[in-house]
């Protein structure tokens, strides 16, 4: 593992997968409240379903 080697690059590949993980997830909430205000899940077109 890179643990150890260079703990800079470990802690800002963590860092930016904190942040990537945070936009996923304020995209899915996104997602739920636009199916909730349609009533249905929406289909996104080259998207698979879900």
């Amino acid at each position: 593992m890179l643990s150890g080697r260079c703990p800079e690059l470990v802690d800002g590949l963590a860092q930016e997968r904190d942040r990537i993980t945070a936009a996923i997830d304020d995209l899915v909430a996104a997602r739920d409240i636009l199916d909730s205000l349609v009533g249905r899940p929406l289909q996104v077109q080259g998207m698979s379903s879900r």
